[in-house]
C-alpha cells in the first residue's frame, strides 16, 4: 500500500499585478471556516491548537487551515486508497482588460512512499 501523508494549508490570493501595485481579487487564509467550499474525503479545518494543525503551524494567515486527514489521527490512512477535493464555491471574476493575474498559493504537503504490502 502506497501512504501519502498530506498536511495542507490552502491560503489563495489572486492578484492583478500592475508594475507599482497590487490589487487583490481574492484572498482566504480560511479564518472563517469553510463555508465558501466544498469538501469531500477527509477534509477539514483545523487551528493551530489542534494536534494535526500544531504539527503544520505557523500557518500564513491566523490561526486556521483546510487539512486533509483524520482529525486526531494525523495522516489519512483509513485502510483504502482514498481522495478529496477542497472547491471554492464562489468564482473569482478576472479582469477583462487590464494587468496580468497571478495567483500565490501557499501549502504544506508531507508524503511518505512505503512498499506495496505483499
Amino acid at each position: 500500500m502506497r501512504s501519502l501523508l498530506v498536511r495542507a494549508i490552502a491560503c489563495a490570493f489572486l492578484f492583478a499585478l500592475p508594475a507599482s501595485a497590487q490589487t487583490v481579487l481574492f484572498s482566504d487564509g480560511f479564518e472563517n471556516g469553510l463555508a465558501n467550499w466544498s469538501t469531500t474525503g477527509l477534509w477539514h479545518l483545523v487551528d493551530t491548537s489542534d494536534t494535526c494543525g500544531a504539527l503544520a503551524a505557523p500557518f500564513p494567515e491566523g490561526t486556521h487551515c483546510a487539512y486533509y486527514g483524520i482529525p486526531g489521527a494525523c495522516n489519512f490512512d483509513t485502510g483504502v486508497w482514498n481522495s478529496g477535493e477542497l472547491t471554492l464555491l464562489t468564482p473569482i471574476v478576472l479582469p477583462a482588460a487590464g494587468p496580468a493575474v497571478s495567483l500565490h498559493c501557499w501549502t504544506q504537503q508531507k508524503s511518505e512512499s512505503c512498499a506495496a504490502d505483499g
